[in-house]
């Protein structure tokens, strides 16, 4: 039997099965646990202190989780974060730690939308640079649940991952910079069968043109968003949304030099 090559589940477990039906039993194993008085003190002292370590490191790195006087295993969930932060693309990595979030609330009826940094990472493609993962989202009860459940703990409103402090997870509510349109919605596909929905790139504008105005934050990020997306941009709804936060200052200046720089850009490409 060639060893590499890969072979299906089911056959795998048929075949095991046929090989041990083989066998007598009368030598198969008795089943059960060894009784503790077949262990000296020593040894049983020993083992019960090897099972506390063994499962108060579990439940530090996201593997179980406990509910009440039990302990809930984990380790499909933290297995798949944990190998998703583990990716060295920024962006890639932020998307599939996301999508993964993202899918796990959808599943106990909760919509997130990544907003904040991340959408701009996203955006811009890496070009800015967030370690944070912002989601905006209209209920928070299902939050700790999911969370712990993927394994990540939480210190004073973020959360993190234990094994990779790249990766920071923030929730907020849908109110101020943070309210959006759902219509302008963006929903990206990730990997088994996971997606993400993320602010429209109006919001991302607005967002970071708020932070240029009243936080005295650059104002080159809005900029570059506008430039980058022109031809994408919805310009009615845009301006509705800078006008109802009160940062029409910042969206018109930056929309001026956006299109300075978008009509000196297609003159170039027509030389």
């Amino acid at each position: 039997m060639n060893k590499n090559k890969p072979i299906e589940l089911n056959t795998a477990i048929q075949q095991n099965y046929e090989l041990l039906n083989r066998i007598s039993p009368a030598l198969i194993p008795r089943k059960g646990h060894r009784p503790n008085s077949l262990r000296t003190v020593e040894k049983a002292i020993a083992l019960s202190r090897s099972v506390f370590y063994c499962v108060k490191k579990a439940e530090e790195d996201g593997y179980i989780v406990k509910e009440a006087e039990r302990y809930k295993m984990l380790w499909a969930f933290a297995d798949t974060i944990i190998e998703a932060g583990k990716i060295e693309n920024s962006l890639k990595r932020q998307m599939n730690v996301a999508a993964i979030i993202s899918t796990e609330l959808e599943k106990r009826g909760e919509s997130a939308v990544m907003a904040g940094v991340s959408a701009v990472e996203f955006y811009t493609v890496s070009n800015y640079l967030s370690r944070n993962i912002d989601f905006i989202i209209s209920n928070s009860d299902t939050i700790k649940e999911v969370m712990s459940e993927l394994g990540f703990k939480n210190d004073i409103g973020t959360w993190y991952l234990s094994q990779n402090r790249k990766v920071l997870v923030e929730f907020h509510e849908n109110k101020g910079s943070f309210d959006f349109s759902w219509k302008h919605v963006q929903t990206v596909a990730g990997p088994n069968n996971t997606t993400i929905k993320i602010i429209g790139i109006e919001d991302v504008i607005v967002d970071r043109a708020i932070g240029a105005q009243e936080y005295k934050d650059t104002d080159e990020w809005v900029k570059y968003l506008m430039v980058g997306n022109y031809n994408r941009i919805n310009w009615d709804y845009l301006n509705k949304r800078a006008y109802d936060l009160q940062c029409e200052v910042a969206i018109n200046s930056s929309y001026e030099w956006a299109k300075i720089q978008r009509d000196k850009f297609i003159r170039e490409v027509k030389k």
